[in-house]
């Protein structure tokens, strides 16, 4: 079993410090007494996050609990499909394998899709559109910081053919969503991600090449650290030709 927090550890781990720490005030002002404070055991997980269907709920939770997104991450790397990253057919086109992200659960649609993204060479920029298609599900109405919302994150990377791995991970951005309020129309609604190059992207050629890029959609969570781009689990990943063009 994994020794890594499940998102509800981390949740009643923040929720309890935070009550001792409100409850310790009225202690600390007496000059002669101190406030000895024990660890917080945490309580196990009712559910694997992998299987749960209440996950999405869960890390609504813990986004509203303070949970950054860096820890909910590392919940969900013992749910990553397995780490191979996408081969080339004989056209030289990459080919993303989806049958282990469909018997993992990975890559959910339910809630956001990444419809597609492109890439602006003289600003150097890749943009992409996320598309929410439900009412809830995204860490409760405005007004913020009552209700904390979520990110919608996403992920550029390339391929470079003479780089030691081939797919190299460019940068990341996140644009900040909430459920839908009563003033609002109906879903879908439609986001845009601006994500900078790195200064390989800066100081390649803007001679007219191609290249292979890959932009991957995770809610909540980062995205991997895998170079290739993988999808999160609520997310999706598409594959774009970028040209350079000056």
């Amino acid at each position: 079993m994994s020794n890594k927090k499940t998102l509800s550890a981390l949740v009643t781990t923040v929720l309890a410090l935070s009550i001792s720490t409100v409850a310790a005030r009225p202690i600390a002002k007496q000059a002669e007494q101190r406030l000895e404070v024990k660890p917080v055991e945490s309580a196990p997980a009712p559910t694997d996050i992998c299987k749960s269907v209440t996950s999405r709920e869960e890390v609504a939770e813990a986004l509203q609990a303070g949970i950054e997104p860096e820890q909910i991450s590392e919940v969900y790397a013992a749910c990553l499909p397995p780490a191979e990253p996408p081969n080339f057919n004989e056209d030289g086109e990459p080919v993303q394998n989806v049958i282990s992200s469909k018997k993992s659960g990975w890559g959910n649609t339910k809630f956001e899709e990444l419809t597609g993204c492109g890439y602006h060479p003289q600003r150097r920029e890749l943009v992409c559109v996320v598309k929410l298609k439900q009412q809830s599900g995204y860490g409760g109405t405005p007004p913020y910081p009552a209700n904390m919302g979520s990110f919608e994150w996403v992920k550029f990377c390339v391929f470079h053919f003479t780089h030691p791995i081939g797919w190299e991970s460019v940068n990341i951005s996140a644009v900040h969503v909430h459920d839908r309020p009563e003033i609002a129309m109906l879903p879908p609604y439609y986001y845009g991600v601006v994500i900078q190059a790195n200064p390989r992207l800066h100081q390649a050629l803007v001679n007219g090449q191609t290249l292979w890029a890959r932009a991957a959609l995770s809610w909540g969570a980062l995205p991997s650290a895998q170079a290739w781009c993988p999808p999160g689990y609520w997310g999706n990943s598409k594959f774009l030709k970028i040209k350079l063009d000056p």
